[in-house]
């Protein structure tokens, strides 16, 4: 019987009774609740404006990247500056100058300039701006070969105020822009002196007093140009920079002459001074680049082409005093000129003598060193 008793308890399995779940199930709830509420004073407590900037910031930086991929050339692609252009949006024909600029105080804006618009802050509370860039290098295709700089890249961060780090984006740029000081063009389907292809607030091409005669647009007929006076182009600076000078030219008439004289490397009163005359004989043309030695003009090349419509380019490296002819697409010579002209500021300007030269379009491109 005592055995039995004993063989009863040892078998007797414990378990809680109805007021002791109920009991534990309120003091769970109790505690699930207190942790939930601290949950939602943290969350509380989170700087939700930061956040919400942080978003906005990303935005604003994907629209910008969204700009830049469809840029035809960039300016300035470095620090706290991006300056491109972009196709034509407003059918003007011309393309649009964009830049973002960031004065570099911490907690200041990120403005957007559009052409010749008042700056428009795009981004404010900005702790960091930067802009960099990968370039390659890229022949002309000409013999010997003459290199420029393109742009393969570009990577922007952005760091808004209170930020434990920068945004950063990446684009490719398949079109390989390329990084110019200035480029300047007219295909005379317009008045050129009425033109502002950088949106520097003044024309691109001037009425040069380099040469008598008169300019007048009436002599722009059907994209061709009768020239009776000299264009120039507006503050082209020292010109100390790689440069191509280019346009296509048709001489009517027996003596009419087309002549292209640039003004480079210019500093501390010095300068060279280049000279490309074209001038119509009975069944050629004969073409002579020449040189400023001093107060005379001396010749680096001379040749003649076919009496028909010509296509004219000079390329100037100043890291190795040479200058390229190119006529028709052929590459005639490539010679060191000399810095033995007097010069205060760079120049480029087209000219004509006779009654039957006519310009389809001048081109002008100053910038775009090897990297």
């Amino acid at each position: 019987m005592h055995e039995q008793s004993s063989k009863q308890r040892k078998n007797t399995r414990t378990a809680f009774t109805i007021i002791e779940m109920v009991t534990a199930l309120a003091i769970s709830t109790l505690i699930v609740a207190a942790m939930g509420s601290a949950v939602m004073v943290a969350a509380a407590a989170l700087p939700t404006t930061e956040i919400e900037q942080f978003q906005k910031t990303g935005l604003q930086l994907d629209w910008l990247m969204l700009e830049v991929s469809e840029v035809d050339t960039i300016k300035t692609a470095t620090g706290t500056e991006l300056t491109f252009t972009i196709p034509d949006r407003n059918g003007d024909d011309q393309p649009e100058l964009i830049s973002y600029t960031w004065d570099g105080i911490a907690g200041s804006s990120l403005y957007r300039t559009y052409n010749t618009a008042t700056p428009e802050a795009v981004a404010s509370g900005i702790d960091s701006f930067a802009v960099s860039s990968t370039t390659s290098a890229y022949t002309l295709g000409v013999t010997p070969d003459i290199k420029r700089s393109r742009v393969d890249s570009v990577s922007i961060s952005l760091m808004p105020t209170g930020a434990k780090r920068s945004l950063r984006r990446t684009i490719d740029l398949p079109n390989a822009p390329k990084m110019l000081d200035l480029w300047v063009r007219t295909d005379f389907d317009s008045d050129p002196t009425v033109i502002d292809k950088d949106y520097s607030g003044q024309p691109d091409w001037y009425k040069s007093t380099y040469s008598g005669g008169s300019y007048s647009p009436t002599d722009i007929s059907d994209g061709w140009w009768n020239a009776k006076a000299s264009l120039g182009v507006k503050s082209p600076g020292m010109i100390n920079a790689p440069m191509s000078v280019s346009t296509r030219v048709r001489l009517g008439s027996k003596d009419d002459q087309s002549i292209i004289q640039i003004t480079i490397e210019v500093a501390n009163f010095g300068a060279a001074m280049l000279r490309l005359t074209s001038t119509r004989q009975n069944s050629n043309i004969k073409i002579l680049l020449e040189q400023l030695d001093g107060i005379r003009w001396n010749s680096l090349h001379s040749d003649n082409a076919p009496a028909d419509t010509l296509d004219l380019k000079i390329i100037t490296e100043p890291t190795s005093d040479t200058v390229t002819l190119i006529v028709n697409g052929n590459t005639l010579t490539t010679i060191n000129y000399v810095r033995r002209a007097f010069g205060i500021s760079g120049s480029v300007f087209f000219k004509a003598s006779g009654t039957g030269v006519y310009y389809d379009w001048f081109d002008v491109r100053i910038g775009g060193t090897s990297p």
